[in-house]
């Protein structure tokens, strides 16, 4: 008991500037690093809020994963430091497992995300001769494929990288498509190979594909 009335006698939490920072106070802080502005707000260290600021975001995170820890102490009034050790482990498990979360959904997110661009490109690959001849068959989509698809009122489009292989080699499909509901277009698609060759899988360009691509890539 007398200890714990010294402790809230020498507890300078809370005061800003005039705080004093006690051992076990500083460190590194994963809530803080992972949750940012989350954490912030729910520590008063409203500096974290610069998260929204382009750029600035990126360094602020490390500034705050450095920092954090010390800002929380001066910005509020904590009981003791084994009350503010707990609250920040609180905050760092939380941050953990969103990222580690994230971390397990983003592959699955992006493969679904272009999951029907994948299925294009494969079919398009075997139905060309020199595709096959190049790649051999069968000819499967890689998981990772990389590009945009947007959507607008006059329909979507999509200009996407499509890793492909066969039992001989493999390449990527670029493709640029539109589409309407469940029904896509193919408006250009280029197999690029190992060897850098270039193969043209698409089908022939007319006015209305041409005008199409255009919007397309705008």
């Amino acid at each position: 008991m007398i200890r714990q009335q010294q402790e809230m006698q020498e507890n300078t939490s809370g005061m800003g500037d005039a705080s004093v920072i006690p051992p076990g106070v500083k460190g590194w802080s994963w809530g803080a690093f992972c949750l940012s502005w989350i954490w912030g707000i729910g520590n008063s260290v409203f500096i974290a809020l610069l998260f929204f600021v382009p750029i600035v975001n990126i360094v602020m995170l490390f500034v705050l994963g450095f920092k954090g820890r010390e800002w929380a102490w001066r910005k509020r009034r904590w009981l003791s430091v084994e009350e503010f050790r707990r609250v920040q482990r609180r905050w760092s498990i939380a941050g953990l497992l969103l990222w580690g979360a994230m971390i397990v959904l983003l592959p699955t997110t992006l493969y679904f995300s272009f999951s029907t661009q994948r299925e294009l490109a494969v079919t398009l690959a075997r139905q060309n001769s020199a595709a096959v001849q190049l790649l051999g068959a069968p000819i499967k989509a890689g998981w990772f494929a990389q590009g945009k698809v947007s959507n607008s009122p006059s329909g979507s489009c999509a200009i996407v990288w499509v890793p492909v292989s066969g039992s001989k080699a493999s390449g990527s499909m670029f493709m640029v498509s539109v589409g309407e509901g469940e029904s896509w277009l193919v408006l250009r698609a280029i197999l690029i190979g190992e060897d850098q060759k270039l193969i043209m899988v698409d089908r022939p360009s007319n006015d209305q594909y041409n005008a199409q691509l255009e919007a397309c890539r705008k």
